[in-house]
C-alpha cells in the first residue's frame, strides 16, 4: 500500500472509488463468494490485498473496544470460500490445518461477528483435464 492509501485507510476513507465501489456492494450483499487458488498454502498476495484494501476498519467493521471488533454488515451474511488446490484435500485440511480456511473464517470475518461461512475445496484441479475443470465450475453451487 501507497503512503498516501495507507493514510486513507487510517482514517476510515475509501482509497479510491472503485474501492467505494466494491464496499457499497459488499454492504448491501447477503452473500460474499470468494474465489481464489490455494498456493504455497494461503491466499495469493492480490486477495489479502483485497481484503485489506476493502473490508476496512470504520468501513465495514468497527472497533469500539481495544478487544472486539464488529461487522457493520448483516451478521447474517454468508461467506463462501471457493479454493482449487493442488494437493489432495486431507493433507491441506489435516496436515496443513487449511491457512487459508481459517485465516478467512477465523481472523477476518467470525472475528468481526460474521459466523456464517462455508468452504467449498476443489483438490487436485491440476490433474484435471480443461473438460473436468469447467464441469467442476459447472457445478458450483451458485
Amino acid at each position: 500500500m501507497r503512503a498516501e492509501d495507507l493514510a486513507n485507510w487510517r482514517r476510515g476513507n475509501p482509497i479510491n472509488d472503485q474501492i467505494a465501489d466494491y464496499q457499497a456492494h459488499i454492504k448491501s450483499a447477503d452473500r460474499l463468494i470468494f474465489i481464489f487458488p490455494i498456493w504455497w498454502d494461503s491466499m495469493p498476495a492480490m486477495t489479502k490485498g483485497f481484503i485489506d484494501k476493502v473490508y476496512a476498519k470504520d468501513l465495514l467493521y468497527t472497533q469500539p473496544s481495544e478487544y472486539r471488533l464488529v461487522t457493520t454488515l448483516n451478521h447474517d451474511t454468508e461467506i463462501v470460500l471457493v479454493t482449487p488446490l493442488g494437493m489432495p484435500l486431507p493433507i491441506y485440511k489435516y496436515i496443513m490445518r487449511a491457512p487459508a480456511v481459517r485465516i478467512f473464517k477465523q481472523s477476518i470475518f467470525r472475528k468481526t461477528g460474521i459466523k456464517n461461512f462455508r468452504w467449498l475445496p476443489y483438490a487436485r484441479v491440476d490433474k484435471m483435464t480443461a473438460e473436468q475443470r469447467a464441469q467442476l465450475l459447472a457445478n458450483v453451487p451458485f
